[in-house]
C-alpha cells in the first residue's frame, strides 16, 4: 500500500513552458497476492489484484474540473502447468476497470516453454496488454476531443532461446512481433493528447557471454528494432517509439590475483526521434567507454571495494530529448559482507 501527495505553491510553473501549475493531487495504490497448488491438476496458480485512485487538484490546459478524481482497478490469475516432463504450459489473464471511462478491459497471456535438456529452452509466447492513460493524457485532452483517451492495446507474439550451447558460451536470443492500437500522440503546445491509429514492427534481443579461460570473460549484446518512427495519420503527426532502432554493448572482465577484477564496456546507440509531451526532437547517436576494477581487501575479510567510470572518455551526450547533457562519472563504492554464522 502506498500513499503520494503533492502539495505545490504559488510560484509554481512548468520549466519548458512556464505555464503556472497548482497540484495538489493525491494518489494511492496498493496490491496483494496469493499463491496456492491444484494438486489434481499439478498446477501452481497465482491470484492477486491491484487498486490505483488518483484525485488531482488541477492540471493547466485540461478540460475536466477541478477535483476529478479516477480510479483503476485490476484483477489477475496465473496458472504454471506441466504438460510433460520437458514441456510447462503458462495461462495468464488480467482484467482492468477503468473508472473514468468506464470500461474494463481483458489483458490474456499464454506461454509454452520447452526444455529438451537442463541447460536448453526453447518458449514461445503471446501476451495482450492494455495500457490505461496516465494522468496527462486522460486530462489533456485536444479541443475537438469531448472523452478520455481510449487505451492502447498491446500485442507481442515472442519467440525465444536461452542456453549453455557449449562448454563456456552462453547465448540468448528473442525475436517478436509486435501491434499496437490507439497509440498516444501529442498534439500541440500545451501538449494535448489523441489517440493516433495503429503501428506494428519487429525486432529482435541477442545476448552472448564466453569464458575464454577461468580469468577472461567476453560478452555483448544487440538489441534491433525495424522502425522507430511511423505516420500518426491525419494531422496527429509522427508516432515515435522514443527508443533506438539499434544499440548494443560489448565488454571484457578479466580476474586478477589477490580477488580482483577489471573489465570495461563500450556501450553505442543509434541516433532515434522522440515525440513525449512537450519533448519532440532527435536524440544524436553516441559510443561511450566504461572501466571498472573490484578488488577485496585482504586487511579486513569480507570487505572489497568498487570503482566504476562511467563513460570514461567524456563524451558529452543527451540520452532523451529535454535532459542535461552528460559527461564523465566516477563512482566508488565499499562492500562489507558479514561473516556467515
Amino acid at each position: 500500500m502506498g500513499l503520494d501527495r503533492n502539495l505545490s505553491g504559488d510560484g509554481t510553473y512548468l520549466y519548458r513552458t512556464g505555464n503556472a501549475i497548482t497540484d495538489e493531487g493525491t494518489r494511492v495504490d496498493g496490491q496483494m497476492q496469493y499463491a496456492f497448488g491444484v494438486d489434481r491438476l499439478n498446477t501452481e496458480v497465482l491470484v492477486g489484484s491491484a487498486l490505483d485512485v488518483t484525485r488531482l487538484q488541477s492540471v493547466p490546459g485540461g478540460t475536466i474540473p477541478d477535483e476529478e478524481a479516477f480510479s483503476t482497478f485490476g484483477t489477475y490469475l496465473q496458472a504454471i502447468t506441466p504438460l510433460a516432463p520437458s514441456v510447462s504450459l503458462t495461462l495468464a489473464g488480467r482484467a482492468d476497470y477503468l473508472s473514468i471511462r468506464e470500461e474494463v478491459q481483458f489483458s490474456p497471456r499464454a506461454a509454452l516453454v520447452y526444455t529438451p535438456a537442463p541447460k536448453h529452452a526453447l518458449r514461445v509466447s503471446y501476451n495482450r496488454t492494455a495500457s490505461a492513460p496516465s494522468a496527462s493524457p486522460l486530462l489533456q485532452l485536444a479541443p475537438e476531443v469531448s472523452a478520455p483517451p481510449r487505451a492502447t492495446v498491446t500485442q507481442t507474439l515472442e519467440v525465444g532461446y536461452k542456453g549453455q550451447v557449449a562448454d563456456r558460451l552462453r547465448l540468448s536470443a528473442d525475436g517478436y512481433y509486435e501491434t499496437r492500437d490507439d497509440v498516444f500522440v501529442p498534439v500541440g503546445i500545451p501538449v494535448e493528447y489523441q489517440n493516433g491509429g495503429a503501428i506494428s514492427y519487429g525486432g529482435f534481443d541477442v545476448s552472448t557471454e564466453l569464458r575464454v579461460t577461468d580469468a577472461l570473460t567476453l560478452f555483448g549484446t544487440t538489441s534491433v528494432v525495424s522502425d522507430d518512427s511511423f505516420e500518426g495519420g491525419a494531422g496527429r503527426g509522427d508516432i515515435a517509439l522514443n527508443a533506438p532502432a539499434f544499440k548494443g554493448k560489448g565488454g571484457v572482465d578479466y580476474g586478477l590475483p589477490y580477488g580482483t577484477t577489471i573489465g570495461a564496456t563500450v556501450h553505442h546507440v543509434d541516433d532515434f526521434p522522440v515525440r513525449f509531451g512537450p519533448h519532440t526532437g532527435t536524440v544524436d547517436a553516441y559510443t561511450l567507454l566504461d572501466v571498472r576494477l573490484r578488488s577485496s581487501l585482504p586487511a579486513v575479510p569480507g570487505l572489497s571495494v568498487n570503482v566504476t567510470a562511467q563513460n570514461v572518455l567524456g563524451n558529452a551526450h543527451r540520452e532523451f530529448v529535454g535532459s542535461p547533457a552528460l559527461g564523465r562519472m566516477v563512482v566508488a563504492r565499499l562492500t562489507y559482507e558479514l561473516p556467515s554464522p
